[in-house]
């Protein structure tokens, strides 16, 4: 399956121990990885702020992310999907050009938000647990599923 990725999430998952980095490794693993050029560049930011990575790290990560993972373009998402937070667009819009089969995210705002046609958006524990167990609730892509 295809599985678009959040900064947050990636970010948690490389950097921290317990859920996300289950969650991460899971997907590299027995799923593609899908992230978008906007993800990149957030995470790249966040590592130098926020982290204080030096460049050289800063470059290895982008290099190691675009072997691992498929980088896709930024898109606006199609006319009527409404998204919360503009500064979000880009990345709903680039999981839904991709055809990820869902876009997992720690942020309260796309968790809540009316999940566009055929993407579903999953808190990370959700993902996690569909994913190493996809056998777990009805139709576990479609609606919500378990927490």
């Amino acid at each position: 399956m295809r599985i678009f990725l959040d900064t947050n999430v990636l970010l948690s998952g490389l950097l921290g121990r317990g859920l996300c980095r289950d969650l991460l490794d899971l997907v590299v693993e027995r799923h593609t990885l899908v992230l978008s050029e906007q993800v990149l560049r957030e995470s790249e930011r966040h590592l130098r702020r926020k982290f204080g990575v030096p460049a050289s790290e800063r470059r290895a990560f982008a290099f190691l992310m675009r072997e691992v993972a498929e980088v896709v373009p930024d898109a606006e998402p199609p006319a009527g999907v409404r998204v919360p937070d503009p500064d979000d667009r880009a990345i709903v819009g680039a999981a839904i050009a991709a055809g990820a089969a869902c876009l997992v995210t720690g942020d309260s705002a796309l968790l809540r938000m009316v999940a566009p046609e055929g993407l579903p958006v999953r808190s990370p524990r959700e993902a996690w647990v569909l994913l190493r167990d996809p056998g777990v609730g009805p139709a576990p892509w479609h609606g919500r599923g378990p927490a």
